[in-house]
């Protein structure tokens, strides 16, 4: 138990350093400090505000944490208070045998307490179906977090397995209401086992794929920074790293920022449902243990009311929503892999369904020549209009990379992307007007020697334009 409270405790500590630091933590995770003076991953600030938020929630959650553990370590009589103060006898009476004062001017305060006991109490008589209601909600949040993972374009391996976590979880709730032969210990815990895997195991397995999956080989760096001159562009180490593997790893570990008001909500309210369900299992323990002794002592000749049952149609929601999960997804994804296979520049493409949209709903392209072998090839680039056109048509690029390509102007169907947020534009003059678009910031465009001639009017329709 406190390992547990502890690995918590120690993972909501780093991701409030990955709020406030995002660059220095990306950093210490893939031990790339020494390069580019710090600045490997270039991560930038989007939404400072949300980001100070995200920070003081998630410091919040910490202290929840703490208190928790405080209780199960050092102040374990409230713990003992807590697990029995839903018994009925627990109302207290003056000398005089009147009821207390609280009662006597809050008449109201009786009715909600018994209503709040009947619901969480472990004897409450419908404490089965408010935990079934807590489920429900528990899995209407898991089901945003799998939208996010799908629209962000997660890797199919975090998006497969959270699928199937989600749907065992559902399906554990119908088995459950079928059965109704689990304790209240057994399914507290069950639930809190559940909740601590989305809230805390899942975003480290996601943080272990992000240093697993990215390669980078630092010899072949070394060895180039030892030959060159200092100022050469190979001193750069990110030029060395592959493209599509930076773009990856910035999907994975961004997914662990809390960005928007919808990651806030998400992100506390299931650090804060654990921590609730990881109490109550300490409160279980204590009231398993000491139930029969306390119960003689205070009522000896009362028996507790039978707790009302989950209708069994409820299980029809739960096995209904595992199978919507499993099969949506499978769609999702085999749809989307199926339109984007033919654009092997499409590194990250969100899954979705696709029912007569023929475009590919591409976020991140990458098409670049960083070493041309022939004269001839840096001369006469490959054209890349088309293949531009195509991957922006569904409007949903946040990342275009054109390197050595030729791409005399911008598509129309770039206009639709409203999510490009930073261009760099340089003109150079080179045999010809070259635009040269130069930038290593994750959601931006990056156009190289691309031969562009002008910059369309339309540009300043990108709201989400950061810097041009």
């Amino acid at each position: 138990m406190l390992c547990i409270l502890l690995v918590c405790i120690a993972w909501t500590s780093w991701l409030i350093f990955l709020a406030l630091a995002p660059n220095t933590a990306a950093n210490l995770l893939m031990d790339t400090s020494s390069y580019d003076n710090g600045e490997f991953w270039l991560i930038t600030d989007i939404n400072p505000h949300m980001t100070i938020a995200g920070a003081v929630g998630l410091v919040g959650v910490d202290v929840c944490y703490l208190i928790v553990t405080l209780r199960m370590l050092f102040w374990r009589d409230k713990l003992f208070g807590s697990a029995f103060s839903g018994h009925p006898s627990t109302f207290t009476t003056s000398r005089r045998g009147q009821v207390s004062w609280l009662n006597s001017f809050i008449p109201r305060y009786r009715l909600f307490r018994n209503l709040y006991e009947d619901l969480t109490a472990y004897e409450g008589k419908n404490r089965k179906k408010w935990n079934a209601f807590l489920k429900l909600v528990d899995i209407a949040m898991e089901t945003v977090m799998l939208r996010q993972l799908l629209q962000n374009g997660s890797p199919m391996v975090l998006t497969y397995g959270f699928a199937g976590f989600l749907a065992a979880n559902a399906l554990s709730c119908a088995i459950n209401v079928l059965t109704d032969r689990f304790s209240a210990l057994t399914e507290v815990f069950i639930d809190s086992i559940f909740d601590l895997s989305a809230a805390v195991l899942f975003p480290i397995g996601v943080l272990l794929y992000c240093y697993y999956d990215f390669d980078f080989d630092r010899e072949a760096y070394l060895t180039y920074l030892e030959k060159l001159p200092p100022g050469s562009f190979e001193h750069l180490a990110r030029s060395f790293a592959s493209p599509s593997k930076i773009a990856l790893f910035r999907v994975n570990f961004d997914s662990l920022r809390i960005t928007s008001v919808l990651d806030f909500m998400l992100r506390i309210s299931m650090n804060l449902t654990f921590c609730y369900r990881f109490e109550r299992v300490l409160e279980a323990l204590v009231w398993t243990r000491h139930r029969n002794k306390i119960a003689q002592r205070l009522r000896p000749h009362a028996t507790p009311d039978a707790q009302q049952p989950v209708p069994k149609g409820v299980t029809i929601v739960f096995v209904a929503v595992s199978l919507i999960v499993l099969l949506s997804t499978q769609k999702a994804m085999s749809d989307s892999a199926t339109l984007c296979s033919v654009h092997p520049e499409c590194v990250v493409f969100a899954h979705q369904w696709v029912f007569s949209d023929e475009n590919c709903p591409c976020l991140i392209a990458i098409d670049i020549d960083i070493a041309p072998k022939t004269y001839d090839e840096w001369i006469n680039p490959i054209d890349t209009y088309g293949k531009v056109k195509s991957l922006a048509a569904a409007g949903m690029l946040t990342s275009l990379q054109v390197i050595n390509r030729q791409l005399l102007e911008l598509p129309e169907e770039l206009r639709r992307c409203g999510n490009l947020r930073v261009m760099y534009v340089d003109l150079l003059s080179v045999r010809s007007t070259m635009t040269c678009f130069f930038s290593y910031s994750f959601h931006a465009s990056y156009l190289m020697y691309t031969s562009t001639q002008r910059i369309p009017s339309w540009i300043k329709e990108l709201h989400h334009l950061e810097t041009l």
